[in-house]
């Protein structure tokens, strides 16, 4: 679950903080601050700080495991948006395409098969951490 939670809010973290896919500054530098914070603490600083905060159970480590999970999946995953073909946004942008749009049809698409094996190798760390 950890995982699962970590990686969609890296999805959702990386497009706005990957410098050549975002025209706002204060944005893409707001959600770099927040992966660099996320990523900064280890696991277990956050797990000691939810068991203090809602007690001990499977509750503290999944959100400890998750706050990780997206400042390390955000940051590569912004890596790998950073390094995508212009190309095909500009296509689509010139279409009269809105940046959702660009994103899901321009970047998903190159940037996909990353995103999974970047998944895949944290689930792995995950399950090391979590035991």
């Amino acid at each position: 679950m950890g995982t699962l939670i970590g990686t969609i809010f890296a999805f959702l973290l990386c497009f706005p903080g990957s410098r050549n896919l975002v025209r706002s500054y204060p944005l893409y530098f707001i959600c770099r601050r927040i992966m660099e914070f996320a990523r900064a603490v280890p696991e277990l600083v956050y797990a000691m700080i939810f068991v203090f905060s809602f007690g001990l159970g499977p509750f503290p480590g999944v959100l400890a495991i998750s706050i990780h999970t997206l400042g390390a999946l955000g940051k590569l995953f912004s890596e790998v948006n950073e390094n995508i073909d212009m190309d095909l946004t500009e296509g689509i942008r010139a279409s009269g395409a809105n940046w959702i749009q660009i994103m899901r049809y321009a970047v998903v698409p190159q940037v996909l098969p990353n995103f999974l094996s970047y998944t895949l190798l944290r689930f792995e760390i995950n399950v090391r951490a979590a035991s």
